[in-house]
């Protein structure tokens, strides 16, 4: 599985010269920051789709409790996840803004901006581009080429980094083997007893 977050990373090694190891609320509370984001754009997406203001507070609410987001809340290993989703939802949200279509619209270059960031965050924002074909397609309908006026840019930047974020393994810099004591229950059957030492 390729490993490329450089910018995840970052923003981790960031907010790590903020708040110590030993913090977890304040842990907590800069995932809880990122998942609630995540639900405010999903409510703003609904919205922009023509959805009813209760059903944008509905999709919102789903977002906040469904338990997929519970666990990436939990779980500061798997905070590029909550980064790379905002990213995804923000470029999505900005392209979406951009109706009409113009490619040089301010809510066009935002979107292509979110997607790039989020190229090197996640490897979700590599399904964006076929999302948004198939929103063209289906909902905007007008033809091939300004569909592949719009998508393109996206598809571009993606090609470079998809090669890097997709085939290497992880780096040597940022992977290492747990030691293990002698008699850990992993290299033995599991006992009823287990270990008492």
């Amino acid at each position: 599985e390729g490993q490329l977050r450089p910018l995840a990373y970052v923003l981790l090694a960031v907010v790590r010269t903020l708040v110590g190891p030993n913090q977890a609320l304040l842990w907590h509370l800069w995932l809880l920051a990122w998942h609630v984001g995540n639900a405010v754009l999903v409510m703003a997406l609904i919205r922009r789709l023509g959805g009813s203001d209760s059903g944008a507070v509905l999709g919102g609410l789903l977002v906040v409790v469904h338990p997929v987001g519970a666990q990436l809340v939990n779980h500061i290993g798997l905070f590029y996840h909550l980064i790379g989703l905002t990213a995804f939802l923000g470029s999505l949200y900005a392209y979406l803004r951009g109706d009409p279509p113009r490619r040089r619209s301010l809510a066009f270059v935002l979107s292509l901006a979110l997607f790039a960031v989020g190229l090197f965050v996640s490897k979700l924002l590599f399904t964006l581009p076929a999302l948004l074909l198939l929103f063209e397609l289906l909902y905007r309908r007008e033809g091939w080429w300004p569909t592949a006026a719009r998508i393109g840019p996206f598809v571009l930047l993606a090609g470079p980094v998809a090669p890097h974020s997709i085939v290497p393994a992880p780096h040597p810099l940022h992977y290492t083997y747990t030691d293990f004591r002698a008699r850990c229950a992993l290299f033995r059957p599991p006992s009823a007893v287990g270990d008492l030492e």
